[in-house]
């Protein structure tokens, strides 16, 4: 993300909370409104009402409400990559969480992928209840702070139901309190609990919403989490190594080439792809080549495009690529995903699940921050649409043309990961290519 525009404010103690507030909830009318793309007529429209209904509150809100009022405004662009939180220097950052972190699967609902101590059993159970509401109203609830597509207003909900002071926020419990839950254990059992938030320091952090999926350590965590699925032999290919921005190694029981990208950002390792798959490409013996982008989640795409574009052609004669996709291939993941399908033609099988965002979206931009509460938000200037298209429309990026982006990334072998599959072990994608090739 780009650096950061923040005006400035009067000092604090020269303002009432009200026109702090008031303040934020202008700047935000006047410097993010103007700025982003991604609104339509009816969406800009309903921006203005939720901040009038914002400013009406000015003074009666905690911060928590102030933000979720940002982000529903932000949300009203309906555009994934348009979002709201805290600024760099926002002293309203949360200090506590719940001691559970939670995904959305849609043969489950709300689940725990992982839980600290002393709630270790609550690893892969299902919420039944949160705050004596079911789990489904109250994520369905959150999802409202996002926009795009349903599928990725699924995977940012649940980050915002554990974190600190956003239930309250909400109006769904008590700031501070512990949150009653209601689990359905990994037996069947039902269980009532009270969580408590606890600091977040020492218990370990990750860099995206996927990472939680891996049961491998989380590297600054200084309590073990206790997690749904085994760290052991039997852990699916693409769940190993989670700490890894990409990786490569042959898999002679496919008689392929395994090649993993999560990110096409520069300084996560993205300009080292090329150099590690073409190292094992040249020594392994393959016939296929599977790529796997299901937690490719963006970046910049050009770090990536030459080498998906070339390599197809280092498929022997008679070989295929099968492109993994899910619910995290998202923005540049999207795009990678197409410049390499489009390279292949015929040889290239899309696997898997529907992809994180629609084909046509709004990305690039900047963000602004508000004087008062430092509450940013990411405004949207460039237009992507991998459908159809976009030259000669305004604000289409220059990358539409730059790479060949434009194709469906609706999976051919679909292969959705449910939460039985998960518990189980299962890679379903996987699976589906391995039966492709008859192996």
């Amino acid at each position: 993300m780009a650096a950061l525009a923040c005006a400035l404010a009067l000092p604090a103690s020269a303002q009432t909370l009200a026109e702090q507030q008031r303040e934020d909830i202008a700047f935000l009318r006047t410097e993010y409104l103007p700025r982003e793309r991604a609104f339509t007529p009816e969406g800009r429209a309903n921006a203005e009402r939720l901040l009038d209904a914002l400013d009406a509150r000015a003074g009666a809100m905690t911060p928590d409400q102030l933000l979720l009022g940002f982000q529903e405004v932000v949300a009203a662009a309906d555009n994934s990559h348009s979002l709201a939180g805290f600024g760099p220097i926002s002293a309203q950052r949360p200090t506590t969480r719940l001691p559970i972190v939670l995904a959305w699967f849609e043969d489950s609902g709300l689940v725990v992928m992982r839980a600290l101590p002393p709630y270790q059993d609550l690893a892969g159970a299902q919420v039944l209840e949160i705050a004596g509401r079911p789990s489904a109203d109250v994520h369905n609830h959150f999802t409202r702070y996002f926009g795009g597509p349903a599928i990725r207003r699924n995977i940012m909900a649940p980050g915002m139901i554990t974190s600190e002071g956003m239930l309250a926020a909400a109006g769904f419990s008590n700031a501070g309190e512990p949150v009653s839950m209601r689990f359905r254990l990994r037996d069947g059992s039902e269980a009532l609990r009270d969580i408590a938030y606890i600091p977040r320091a020492g218990i370990g952090g990750v860099w995206w919403p996927m990472r939680w999926w891996s049961p491998e350590p989380i590297a600054d965590s200084q309590t073990p989490w206790a997690t749904a699925i085994a760290n052991d032999a039997t852990l699916p290919l693409y769940l190993r190594n989670a700490d890894a921005y990409n990786s490569a190694r042959p898999l002679p029981e496919l008689d392929a080439v395994y090649l993993e990208l999560k990110s096409n950002e520069a300084d996560r390792e993205a300009r080292d792809f090329a150099r590690r798959a073409d190292a094992v490409l040249r020594e392994a013996q393959f016939t296929n080549i599977i790529v796997d982008l299901r937690f490719s989640k963006g970046g910049d795409m050009g770090t990536t495009a030459a080498f998906l574009d070339r390599l197809p052609t280092q498929l022997p004669q008679g070989g295929r690529i099968f492109v993994i996709v899910g619910r995290y291939t998202f923005s540049a993941g999207m795009a990678s995903a197409n410049i390499l399908l489009n390279a292949a033609g015929a040889r290239a099988t899309l696997v898997g699940e529907d992809v994180g965002d629609r084909m046509r979206f709004w990305s690039e931009g900047d963000s602004v921050c508000a004087p008062n509460s430092n509450y940013c938000a990411r405004y949207t200037t460039g237009l992507f649409d991998l459908a159809q298209g976009c030259d000669g429309q305004p604000r289409c990026h220059r990358d539409n043309g730059r790479f060949n982006l434009v194709g469906p990334l609706t999976p051919t072998l679909r292969a959705p990961m449910t939460w039985a599959d998960y518990l189980a072990g299962r890679d379903p994608s996987m699976e589906a290519i391995q039966a492709a090739l008859g192996r």
